[in-house]
């Protein structure tokens, strides 16, 4: 069977699609007697001293967190808000060590003398993990009434553009659960 130049140039960019694109799990939580339908406006809180995180990540958050609760028609208020909303992130970095339990020879390829199949392959591997929670809590009380987590793997080497569309993705894909549809 062959394949068609069309077909595989569409399969190579499906495999890219799929390998620059991290998958992000998201999970959630609300306080189950809350009448969302009263909120309408929204503040962030400050981010504490001590937390670390990058200006350019902390404003991309901001944005598009502010852009999806919009949409979701609550709006940006810093004198009285209804809601406060806090950042918390999270950054880790994984090692894998595989040991494949033989190894190629470092020059010839066909004739490599008794060592050919001798010694031990290890490679190490490196992975890291961004992990992304938005805290509601009802403004008066500061009571906590939504929280919504999300991980994702992190490319080794992040751009501008590739930070941007990682955060963007997390944020609509964590606030597709605010608010909460399943109230009973």
């Amino acid at each position: 069977m062959k394949l068609s130049s069309k077909w595989l140039t569409i399969f190579m960019m499906l495999l890219l699609d799929l390998n620059c694109t991290p998958k992000v799990n998201v999970k959630y939580d609300f306080l189950k007697d809350t009448d969302f339908s009263r909120f309408k406006t929204f503040t962030f809180m400050d981010i504490p001293e001590n937390i670390q995180i990058r200006t350019y990540t902390l404003k991309e958050i901001k944005s598009h967190t502010t852009a999806v609760l919009k949409q979701k028609g609550l709006s940006q208020s810093s004198e009285s808000p209804d809601l406060l909303v806090a950042i918390h992130t999270e950054l880790s970095e994984t090692k894998s060590i595989a040991n494949w339990g033989y190894t190629y020879a470092p020059n010839n390829m066909y004739w490599a003398g008794p060592d050919y199949w001798g010694g031990k392959s290890i490679d190490t591997y490196y992975a890291g993990k961004g992990t992304l929670i938005l805290d509601f809590a009802k403004a008066d009380s500061k009571e906590l009434i939504w929280r919504g987590i999300a991980e994702t793997a992190l490319p080794d080497h992040p751009n501008v553009d590739k930070i941007s569309e990682i955060v963007e993705k997390t944020v609509h894909k964590m606030l597709e659960n605010y608010p909460p549809k399943d109230i009973k």
